[in-house]
């Protein structure tokens, strides 16, 4: 494999009839493997076989809507539920008084988007709507997010105290691995990105 060129591996990759066949064999895996649950004594749920399997994402809410009061009736008292950013899930969710939230990722993922526009634009503009200090900040933003939402023990005014506070971590005084923020504009502009309920709102 070592002397194959890349060029070579690369437009194997790109080729139409592998991605086809690659897909294909995909699919005829996943069929496989649905009928090796059916088959399984594990697939059977209070007497009836659930069958929507195939994509997770299209079943989730129906996936919701079958579990959810099957647990309940369990006599488990479930008071929260997370899930991937669905809006039908939300709303099913709420409508049985329970709390809805977001997975990690989901709550996160938008927050580089929102930090990019202060972290990168024109010459022009540098350093007066957006900071070169800031440049590198914006992915690794996500990386202090996550330790907030394990660190924070499920308090949301410590939560949003924490998410602040990751301005701190690019200061000097805390060994910045990144570019360190001395600029006390860029400073502010980035806590109050932090701040705003666009930013954070799903975290």
């Amino acid at each position: 494999m070592g002397v194959v060129k890349q060029k070579y591996i690369s437009s194997v990759y790109l080729n139409k009839l592998y991605q086809q066949v690659v897909a294909d064999v995909a699919e005829e895996s996943m069929k496989a493997a649905v009928e090796r649950v059916k088959e399984s004594p594990h697939h059977a749920t209070s007497g009836e076989v659930c069958t929507k399997v195939l994509n997770a994402h299209v079943y989730q809410h129906s996936s919701t809507e079958f579990v959810l009061p099957q647990v309940i009736a369990q006599g488990l008292n479930i008071t929260e539920v997370a899930h991937g950013y669905q809006a039908t899930i939300k709303q099913y969710v709420q409508q049985l008084g329970m709390v809805n939230s977001y997975d990690t990722w989901h709550g996160t993922k938008n927050v580089a988007k929102q930090l990019h526009r202060i972290c990168a634009s024109t010459v022009r503009t540098r350093d007066r709507t957006w900071f070169t200090e800031l440049f590198d900040k914006a992915r690794c933003t996500k990386v202090h997010l996550y330790w907030c939402m394990r660190n924070c023990g499920g308090n949301p005014d410590c939560l949003h105290a924490m998410i602040v506070n990751i301005s701190k971590h690019f200061q000097p005084g805390y060994v910045p691995q990144r570019k360190p923020l001395t600029m006390p504009a860029a400073i502010s502009v980035y806590e109050a990105a932090l701040r705003k309920p666009s930013s954070t709102k799903n975290v």
